[in-house]
């Protein structure tokens, strides 16, 4: 659980136009085997610390299409402004 609040801290440090979404992907999908594989015990969906990691695992999981689609080259100009408007933090987009 520390390892993994870590390394998510590390990558929303990390410029957007510079992550490495490959490697991240890869390692989410790392850490979601390893939550499923917990998570199939029984006793583990009483244990708080089990559900939270399963928890914080699956949001990552979720953002993955958001970034793949923020990272489209098709984006226009226009697209770019306006999620920049919608966000509370600019983000660099190109």
């Amino acid at each position: 659980m520390e390892e993994w609040g870590i390394i998510v801290s590390e990558w929303k440090k990390t410029t957007f136009n510079l992550i490495d979404w490959e490697k991240i992907q890869a390692k989410i999908e790392e850490y979601d085997k390893l939550a499923s594989k917990i998570m199939l015990h029984p006793q583990m969906h009483k244990n708080k610390m089990a559900v939270l990691f399963w928890a914080k695992v699956d949001e990552m999981k979720d953002t993955l299409p958001v970034v793949t689609y923020l990272r489209e080259e098709a984006l226009k100009e226009n697209h770019k402004q306006e999620i920049n408007k919608l966000l509370d933090k600019p983000i660099d987009l190109d």
